[in-house]
């Protein structure tokens, strides 16, 4: 009678090697995790995430972020300086030493002002077109800028005659003898209107329409074409009187608008002079930053701090910590408490260590279940490499699920990020790492170990329908010879 029991050695080594490969799965699973969030394509958004997050946690008195990155600059030294790219509005070299910042916010809105009453506001948008700065022009225009046109002209062409009906033409008579064509409703202004529009209304709201129609005129075309619609000398000097006030109430509402780019446009000029005095000492201009002026130009602080995030986690995973420091124009400090454990973990050259690792153990781990499956016996090949699998990476799942914001909180896990001398130092790197890094980090985690714990129960599964095939398939006896 032959035994079906197993040697002593075999046994051993079946739990021997069961043992050791739950030791490498301990291992493996972090690293081989690591090894995939280390990718471009799943690290650059969880390190856009941690400076998304640290960028709007400074504060409210904090400077601008533009004025916290470098920024590129191509400014050559000797040529005039555009206060703010695309708009228009430049400053002669040799005035860059006498203008500050809120002096060159005013000459912007100067200008525009200017350009907006006399070429009109397609003009001005024109100017602006491809920029940043189009788009919040035009949203000015559209609400209140045209409105506050619309009330200087009323302000100085009512008195004249337009407000008592003096000068009311008989648009009625027009009406009657011209028939399904627009009326002149007042002498010494040629703009016409539909007769349906002017019913009911007072001689006062009359004189209001029209000139409402002559400010959209001056809008579109500016102010020598609503000038030419104007005979009347009294109500061409009150035109202009209108058009100087609309420029200065114009000039208000842009410098409100642009008060925000004051920090940007102070660091140009800042930029600029630098460039000036590096080029007088035969020195070359500053270096090149994170981002381009055209890019930040216009850019409120949320739109500026969402394109910053995003640039420094693509400088970050491709330079590490390094090139964190160098997109910076100051402190890097309150970046880098945030994101350079992140860093350290995930950056293009942790990546290959990952790599390494997990090829290794990946190797190890299969040697191992190779070897449990051939000391074991029968339906056991299967179940016991299936009970490794799925009790150690089930079993870490719920660690992790039940207790994993508790580990995280405990002493030992209060910093990371440091230099790890070897497999075990990395794996304990990558352990808490993934414990602190963003939610995704903790769910790919997880994910990994709940694959891990499919497999080891899929095998579980065959193993019992082998075993449950064999009982029920009728046994041949041996024939007797």
């Amino acid at each position: 009678m032959i035994s079906r029991e197993q040697p002593n050695w075999r046994v051993d080594v079946k739990w021997a090697s069961g043992v050791l490969l739950a030791l490498t799965l301990i291992f493996l699973i972090p690293l081989l995790t690591l090894s995939q969030l280390s990718s471009q394509r799943r690290a650059v958004p969880i390190f856009e995430e941690i400076f998304a997050d640290a960028l709007a946690q400074t504060g409210e008195d904090a400077p601008a972020v533009t004025s916290r990155v470098r920024v590129q600059f191509d400014y050559q030294p000797g040529e005039p300086l555009e206060v703010l790219p695309g708009s228009g509005v430049t400053i002669p070299a040799g005035q860059l030493d006498e203008v500050g910042p809120w002096e060159a916010v005013q000459l912007l809105a100067s200008d525009w002002a200017g350009r907006t009453v006399n070429a009109g506001a397609a003009a001005v948008a024109r100017t602006l077109s491809g920029s940043t700065l189009e788009a919040r022009y035009a949203v000015a225009m559209e609400g209140p800028g045209a409105r506050l046109v619309a009330d200087a002209l009323l302000t100085s062409m009512l008195p004249a005659g337009l407000d008592n009906g003096s000068r009311v033409a008989n648009w009625p008579l027009q009406a009657q003898q011209n028939p399904g064509q627009e009326v002149q409703p007042i002498v010494g202004l040629f703009v016409t209107v539909d007769p349906g529009r002017l019913q009911g209304l007072s001689s006062r709201d009359i004189g209001v329409l029209v000139v409402e129609e002559l400010a959209g005129m001056l809008l579109d075309s500016g102010l020598d074409a609503a000038a030419e619609l104007v005979s009347n000398v009294n109500l061409l000097n009150a035109l202009n009187e209108g058009a100087t006030l609309a420029r200065a109430r114009l000039e208000t509402l842009f410098e409100s608008l642009l008060l925000a780019q004051e920090a940007a446009i102070g660091e140009r000029l800042a930029l600029a002079r630098t460039a000036i005095e590096a080029s007088e000492a035969g020195g070359e201009a500053p270096a090149s930053g994170l981002l381009t002026q055209a890019e930040v130009a216009g850019l409120d602080e949320e739109e500026a701090q969402e394109l910053v995030a995003s640039r420094l986690a693509q400088r970050a995973w491709q330079e590490g910590r390094t090139g964190v420091v160098d997109s910076l124009s100051g402190d890097a400090s309150y970046l880098l408490a945030a994101a350079g454990p992140a860093i350290d973990l995930l950056a293009r050259p942790a990546a290959r260590e990952y790599v390494t690792a997990s090829w290794g153990l990946g190797i190890v781990a299969l040697a191992l279940a190779v070897i449990l499956v051939i000391a074991s016996n029968g339906w056991g090949r299967l179940a016991n490499l299936g009970l490794v699998l799925a009790v150690t990476a089930g079993g870490l799942a719920w660690l992790l699920v039940r207790f994993g914001q508790e580990i995280a909180a405990l002493p030992v896990f209060a910093t990371f990020g440091t230099e790890v001398p070897d497999l075990m130092g990395l794996t304990w790197e990558g352990w808490r790492g993934l414990l602190l890094l963003p939610d995704t980090a903790f769910e790919h985690l997880l994910r990994n170990l709940l694959l891990f714990t499919a497999a080891g129960l899929l095998l579980l599964l065959l193993s019992v329908l082998l075993r449950l095939v064999g009982a029920a398939r009728p046994r041949r006896r041996r024939r007797l010879l």
